[in-house]
C-alpha cells in the first residue's frame, strides 16, 4: 500500500473533525450566532446598543480551574411526600425521573466549597433537568442556598450539569465562553466543578459544569436590574 502523504493526512484527519462537530451541531450554533450578532449590528433597533452592554468583568477571564464543591445531607425525621419532604434521601433524589410530575424531592445539606464556608444547614438540593437527562445515570443537580447566607459567586441558585451525552465534557463551557466574546449576546458564567455529596459516606459525582442561573442575581450583575 502507498503511504499516505502529510496533507491527505491532514485532510482526513480535517473532515473527520468536521463531521464530528456536525453531529453535535457545534457548527451551526457557531454559525447561528454569529450571523445574529452581524445582523444586530447592521440592524437599527429602539433601545441604544448601549443598553445591552455588560459591564467590564462580567464574566470570568481566567484560565479555567476547577473548583472542589462539597453536598452534605442532612437528615430529619419525617415523610418523603409531595407535601413532606423531611424524611427524602439521596436515593429519593436520584430516582426523581418524572419530571412531569409534583414530587419534586429536595433535601436539607451543608454546602461548602473552595473559599465557601458556613457553620450549618445553609442550602437545598434536588435533581434538575428534562426527561432524557434524568434518566441517565449521572444525574444534574440544583443546588439552592438560604437567603439568610452569602452568595457563592454572586448567585443563589447553583447549578450543576453533567452533560452525560458530551463525553469530553467541555462543550457547554466552550459554548458559553465563545458566545461571552460576541458583541450585544449575554451568555452564562461557567465554572468546572469536582462534585461531592457527602450521606454516611462520600460519593465522588466527578465533573460538573456549573452554569450561571438567569435570575435576578444574573440581572443584579448586569446593572439590568433596575432598568
Amino acid at each position: 500500500m502507498k503511504p499516505m502523504s502529510l496533507y491527505a493526512l491532514f485532510n482526513n484527519n480535517f473532515i473527520n473533525n468536521i463531521l464530528i462537530m456536525k453531529k453535535y451541531h457545534v457548527l451551526t450554533v457557531l454559525f447561528l450566532f454569529l450571523n445574529l450578532s452581524n445582523l444586530e449590528a447592521k440592524t437599527a433597533t429602539k433601545a441604544p446598543l448601549s443598553e445591552i452592554y455588560e459591564p467590564a468583568n462580567t464574566y470570568i477571564s481566567s484560565k479555567p480551574h476547577l473548583i472542589k464543591m462539597n453536598a452534605e445531607f442532612i437528615h430529619y425525621s419525617g415523610l418523603c411526600t409531595t407535601n413532606d419532604y423531611n424524611g427524602c434521601t439521596l436515593a429519593d433524589v436520584l430516582n426523581d425521573i418524572n419530571r412531569a410530575d409534583d414530587f419534586k424531592p429536595e433535601v436539607q445539606i451543608k454546602f461548602t466549597s473552595d473559599e465557601y464556608y458556613t457553620e450549618n444547614t445553609n442550602a437545598t438540593l434536588r435533581q434538575r433537568g428534562g426527561q432524557s437527562s434524568r434518566k441517565a445515570p449521572l444525574k444534574s443537580f440544583r443546588i439552592k442556598l438560604n437567603k439568610k447566607i452569602p452568595l457563592w459567586n454572586s448567585q443563589r441558585r447553583i447549578q450543576l450539569i453533567k452533560s452525560f451525552t458530551d463525553h469530553s465534557r467541555i462543550r457547554n463551557k466552550l459554548s458559553f465562553d465563545f458566545f461571552s466574546e460576541i458583541p450585544n449576546i449575554p451568555s452564562l458564567n461557567t465554572q468546572f466543578i469536582n462534585f461531592t455529596i457527602t450521606d454516611s459516606a462520600q460519593y465522588k459525582q466527578g465533573l460538573y459544569t456549573q452554569i450561571e442561573h438567569i435570575g435576578k442575581e444574573y440581572l443584579s450583575r448586569r446593572k439590568w436590574h433596575k432598568k
